[in-house]
């Protein structure tokens, strides 16, 4: 299977930049309550089991809502990516820590896979992006990665 990565530079109007924003900061936000679960526990819980969650924390933070549910599940993929490449490191000698929570403005990225998007061509210099629960963007796209 290959995957085909792509970056965008989007060019959101102010309401649309302020929606990505809160999209970082409730991403952040789980990151940092999904890796205090983590570190609580005396052994790191299976993913699916963490994934369950996050019905319960959508509940508890009614912010999460107005994230993608994709773009959510991907932040515990992220996670679990990170705790892996930490253990990879561990069993090839290498000293290592534990991951550390996000800063306010630290968490630069969310991923959108399968779903939550859409590319739109509409024949000019700019094309448009949809994203999910923030509209259509214009955007400059570099080549595939």
């Amino acid at each position: 299977m290959i995957a085909i990565t792509h970056k965008f530079m989007l060019y959101p109007t102010r309401e649309q930049e302020e929606k990505l924003l809160f999209i970082l900061e409730q991403c952040r936000w789980l990151y940092n309550k999904l890796l205090s679960i983590i570190n609580e526990s005396k052994k790191t819980p299976p993913k699916r089991k963490i994934q369950s969650m996050l019905l319960k924390l959508k509940e508890e933070r009614h912010e999460l809502k107005e994230v993608n549910a994709k773009t959510l599940q991907m932040v515990v993929f992220m996670l679990y990516n990170n705790l892996k490449a930490l253990a990879e490191l561990k069993k090839k000698g290498r000293k290592v820590g534990k991951l550390r929570y996000k800063k306010y403005g630290k968490f630069k990225s969310f991923i959108l896979n399968q779903s939550g998007f859409k590319l739109i061509k509409t024949g000019n210099r700019l094309d448009r992006l949809y994203i999910s629960k923030v509209g259509r963007s214009s955007y400059k796209s570099s080549s595939p990665r």
